[in-house]
């Protein structure tokens, strides 16, 4: 039987100014990155982190790896997605590929956010890009 845990950290990746884009556009994440400038802003976007923890342990199923076959080991899946001016997570993109279903597992989870609190440069709402790191480890048992 495999023993499942899991870590859950996130990391600020930067932040977009612009707001010709259509929240609802196929674009990729690297697309958007290309066409907006970084932009130093008054704020990184905000959840209550107690709150986002929760959230991600109630809609993440931690046991789909073992399920699927991985071998035991420490699997970091890194997604990033952005928080729109309207609080809303869209564009999320996996940038780790260790199957299993490990990643389409944290992207589901991950469509279903709650809204956040948007960056802000100079009192106006921005977009801005966010890292997400689900930390898979399944051991042997």
């Amino acid at each position: 039987m495999k023993k499942i845990l899991t870590i859950i950290t996130f990391v600020i990746v930067g932040y977009l100014q612009g707001n010709a884009q259509n929240p609802d556009s196929t674009d990729t994440v690297n697309k958007k990155q290309d066409s907006l400038q970084h932009a130093k802003t008054d704020g990184p976007p905000e959840i209550n982190n107690g709150a986002w923890s929760k959230f991600l342990k109630k809609h993440i199923d931690y046991n789909v790896g073992a399920f699927n076959g991985a071998p035991a080991g420490t699997y970091k899946v890194k997604v990033r997605f952005i928080v729109f001016t309207d609080g809303h997570v869209g564009d999320v993109v996996a940038l780790t590929r260790h199957g299993y279903g490990m990643e389409d597992e944290v992207i589901k989870a991950l469509k279903k956010s709650p809204n956040w609190q948007p960056a802000k440069q100079n009192g106006k709402l921005v977009k801005a890009i966010r890292t997400q790191t689900i930390t898979f480890t399944i051991e042997d048992q």
